[in-house]
């Protein structure tokens, strides 16, 4: 620009750089002054002042300077283009789409703003119509990466509903990584599908380095930690459970709170457990769903009882808490039973024990430790009652 103080090229790639070094006051100057050097270049450098009001947060204004780049020069579609990008950018995917289709009908073959399109009509939930657009990129542009990208999560999303599209996601995912080796956003949509195929070895072998280099992101280490658990890997599993975020369901939590028990990490089991129950308690779960984390808590006190004697005290307060939560949970009145019975509290327990088989009395465990816990205090004819009740049940024992 110095040798040729009105070279376009040159000051539209200048200004470009110093919006992305932020120093937007510079790029704005530059912008300017190519506004002032003819007709034909002038459209460009009012839509490279809207791109800099965009990137400093002024999107009323980065508006203005875009729409009157495309009144400048309306079959164009770059400014088209820009002007859905704008919108995409303020969270407006319906005025994007119309802008991005505007673009197309003047250049169908521009599959650049055929994927903008595509992203647009996902936001907005039409996904049949996004994968059309996607499918329309890769006809005319095999090599496009991206579209096999976005096709394969939304094949990924749609397989919930339909396990059918999860061999679709496969197929695009595969052919995103052909394109880009080792990219982890990649990896980690493929993993996840290959896992939910039951692919769990390929998908292991697939998130290992990017675990390893510590790029996964909560979706990744939510699938990463069922892998590590069903792999009997408890402590790595735990880990990577706790950065699962919001990814995590029931059945993660349950899994977490057991490999961190198998590791030995007692304490931050509970943790999880105690944390489970805050968050469902206060979510306006019904109390008998919420409290059942109460329930899981005591039964691992319960069963480190056996190393800690001490520890069915605690296993007891827990279940006495649930039943006052839930007085249907026979689990707790049996469990409260037991913790007493090892506590050799016999006359205690015989109470949540009888409680325990009467909520379910299809249960032949509930009727034999009540029996045996009779029997123990010389009350023959009612342990005979339910030693008969047990053996009705289970003819096995």
């Amino acid at each position: 620009m110095d040798l040729n103080r009105k070279f376009p090229q040159a000051a539209l790639e200048l200004g470009d750089l110093l919006i992305s070094m932020e120093r937007y006051d510079e790029a704005y100057e530059v912008f300017q002054q190519g506004t002032k050097w003819g007709k034909d270049t002038k459209p460009l450098f009012y839509e490279g002042l809207g791109r800099t009001e965009a990137a400093r947060g002024n999107m009323k204004e980065a508006e203005v300077q875009i729409l009157q780049a495309r009144e400048m020069d309306p079959t164009n579609p770059r400014f088209h283009v820009a002007l859905g990008n704008l919108y995409f950018q303020r969270d407006i995917p319906s005025l994007a789409i119309v802008s991005y289709q505007q673009a197309i009908d003047l250049d169908p073959g521009d599959v650049s703003a055929r994927c903008a399109m595509a992203e647009a009509l996902d936001k907005e939930a039409r996904y049949n119509e996004a994968l059309d657009q996607y499918k329309e990129v890769v006809t005319r542009d095999p090599k496009f990466a991206l579209a096999y990208l976005e096709m394969g999560e939304l094949y990924l999303l749609a397989s919930d509903a339909n396990r059918a599209f999860l061999q679709e996601s496969i197929t695009n995912l595969e052919r995103y990584l052909e394109l880009k080796p080792g990219n982890v956003e990649g990896s980690i949509l493929l993993g996840r599908a290959y896992y939910k195929a039951k692919r769990r070895e390929e998908a292991k072998t697939l998130l290992d380095p990017v675990a390893a280099a510590g790029e996964l992101d909560e979706q990744g280490h939510a699938v990463y930690a069922r892998i590590l658990y069903e792999n009997k890997q408890w402590a790595d599993a735990a880990t990577h459970f706790a950065e699962g975020g919001k990814y995590l369901d029931d059945t993660d939590f349950r899994r977490w709170a057991h490999a961190l028990r198998q590791s030995e990490q007692y304490a931050l089991a509970d943790t999880v457990y105690l944390a489970r129950w805050v968050a469902d308690s206060t979510s306006g779960e019904p109390m008998e769903k919420a409290s059942k984390w109460i329930l899981e808590s005591g039964k691992m006190h319960y069963r480190q009882g056996k190393q800690d004697s001490t520890e069915y005290d605690v296993a007891i307060e827990r279940f006495e808490r649930k039943i006052a939560l839930d007085p249907a949970s026979d689990e707790a009145y049996y469990y409260m039973g037991l913790s007493l019975r090892q506590q050799k509290r016999l006359p205690e327990a015989i109470e949540p024990l009888s409680k325990a088989a009467e909520l379910t009395p299809d249960k032949a465990d509930r009727h034999f430790w009540l029996a045996v816990t009779h029997n123990t205090l010389k009350q023959d004819s009612l342990a005979q009652v339910h030693f008969r009740e047990a053996s009705a049940l289970d003819d096995s024992t």
